[in-house]
């Protein structure tokens, strides 16, 4: 086998209508993001104070850009590359070190999603012949299939009680829409039905709410949906895109991508809303020459 180097970390010089309460207290929280070249991005953290932000340094992960990253509550980085052709998952502590192996299979494992409790990762593998959702032991042990759909799994996300798991599937048609299961994989109920496509979903820190990224209204967007089932609710109206969103935990911010620039970049909105957020109040957070994508927080 091809190994991987070792990650190198290094330090960069009208009120809407509320549906979470934010801390009222300037939280400080961590934000993670993927930047660079596709095949061999590097993670890059920035640390939150209240809208204050502070650059926290990066690790070269030599990571796949488009195959999403999760960071466990242990301080564990779990992401996909393929040193070999297909892509795997692996693991390293947060501050640097050894990477470990976690999958080997000749079908590609990608979109980790860390269980709350840091027990478990789910992820999407394509090993059976189309996507399927998995999960597995954080030491890669104890593999077991969570779904077996004629169409494809993928992108799961943990509720934050870890009893359920977000997805998003083309199961019952051509296009894609957000479903939630039981974490046994048992329990499956569509939460969203449009002809256009919804992509991954974020669970809010309650999890009472899900915002997820949508093209039906022509280009993507963010939208909100209770957990509980109901329509969906736009949060952007930009002509750009705006996807990958993640749901900060102390509630106060959704960070997401935008391409407006001709790349992506990642912005924050604030949360706690169920009315589209205008461009002015969106807080960038990285704006480099290459593209940034999959924000991550650090719980």
């Amino acid at each position: 086998p091809v190994p991987l180097p070792s990650p190198t970390p290094t330090v960069p010089s009208a009120q809407p209508a509320a549906i979470l309460p934010p801390t009222p207290t300037p939280a400080v929280v961590e934000l993670a993001f993927l930047s660079g070249p596709a095949d061999r991005a590097a993670l890059y953290r920035q640390v939150i104070r209240g809208s204050q932000l502070f650059a926290q340094g990066s690790i070269n992960l030599n990571a796949l850009a488009d195959a999403g990253i999760a960071w466990s509550r242990q301080g564990q980085i779990a992401f996909a590359a393929a040193p070999e052709g297909h892509r795997d998952l692996f693991a390293v502590p947060a501050g640097g070190g050894t990477i470990v192996r976690l999958t080997d299979s000749p079908g590609d494992d990608i979109e980790p999603a860390w269980s709350p409790d840091g027990r478990q990762i789910a992820f999407s593998s394509g090993r059976a012949g189309n996507f399927d959702l998995y999960v597995m032991a954080a030491d890669g042990s104890n593999l077991r299939r969570l779904t077996d759909s004629r169409g494809f799994d993928e992108w799961p996300a943990w509720s934050p009680d870890g009893r359920q798991i977000a997805f998003v599937s083309d199961r019952e048609g051509g296009n894609v829409d957000v479903y939630v299961m039981s974490a046994d994989g048992g329990n499956v109920r569509r939460l969203t039905r449009h002809p256009a496509d919804d992509w991954p979903a974020s669970w809010s820190p309650d999890g009472r709410w899900l915002v997820f990224a949508s093209n039906r209204d022509g280009n993507w967007n963010l939208y909100g949906v209770s957990a509980a089932g109901g329509d969906p609710f736009r949060l952007t109206a930009d002509p750009a895109n705006e996807q990958f969103p993640a749901w900060s935990p102390d509630g106060r911010w959704i960070a997401f991508t935008w391409d407006g620039n001709g790349q992506r970049d990642v912005y924050l909105l604030p949360a706690g809303t169920s009315t589209e957020v205008p461009a002015d109040r969106w807080q960038a957070v990285a704006t480099g020459k290459a593209d940034e994508t999959f924000p991550v927080w650090i719980r």
